[in-house]
C-alpha cells in the first residue's frame, strides 16, 4: 500500500472540476454527488465557479457551451440547492457574478475527501507501489509541461 503522502500530493494537483468531471464520466463507479441529482452541466458550472472563485454570468457563458436564456434557471438552481450565490460588483453593477456559498465549499470538501479515498482504494488495488510512483512522476511532469503551455500562451496574449 502507497503511502498516504502519495494520494494528498495527487488530490493536491487535481482541480475539483477534473474529479467531478471524471466522477461523471465513470459511471459504473457512480458519483458522490448522486444525491445531489447533479446533471454534468450543473457539475461543470459548480467546478468552474470553484476553480475561478467568482465568475460573471458572461465569463460562464463563454466557458461551458450553453445559451445566456437557458443558463440564468440553472444558476437559479444551484442557488436555490445552496450551491453557489449571485451578486453584483459595488464598483460596477451591470453585471451579474456567481460564487460558490459557504455551503457549497463545504459540499465540495466532502466530495473531495470522497473522491481522493475512491482514489486512494482504486489506486491500491490496481498498482503496484512501483507503479503508484511511477504514475505519480508521470503526473509531476504533465504538470509541469502544461503549466509552462499555459505560461507561454499567457505571454502571447499581453
Amino acid at each position: 500500500m502507497h503511502n498516504a503522502n502519495f494520494y494528498e500530493e495527487l488530490k493536491n494537483k487535481m482541480t475539483f472540476h477534473d474529479m467531478l468531471y471524471n466522477e461523471y464520466v465513470d459511471f459504473k463507479l457512480g458519483t458522490p454527488l448522486d444525491e445531489e441529482n447533479f446533471n454534468i452541466l450543473q457539475g461543470n458550472i459548480v467546478g468552474y465557479v470553484n476553480n475561478k472563485g467568482e465568475m460573471s454570468m458572461n465569463e460562464l457563458v463563454k466557458t461551458i457551451p450553453i445559451l445566456p436564456t437557458n443558463l440564468s434557471p440553472i444558476i437559479k438552481n444551484l442557488e436555490d440547492r445552496g450551491w453557489i450565490e449571485r451578486f453584483r460588483k459595488k464598483d460596477d453593477k451591470r453585471f451579474v457574478y456567481v460564487r460558490m456559498s459557504e455551503e457549497g465549499k463545504r459540499k465540495i470538501g466532502i466530495h473531495r475527501k470522497k473522491v481522493c479515498s475512491h482514489l486512494a482504494d482504486t489506486l491500491n488495488a490496481a498498482l503496484t507501489d512501483a507503479e503508484q510512483q511511477d504514475l505519480s512522476d508521470i503526473y509531476d511532469r504533465l504538470v509541469i509541461y502544461f503549466k509552462k503551455m499555459v505560461d507561454a500562451n499567457k505571454s502571447q496574449k499581453l
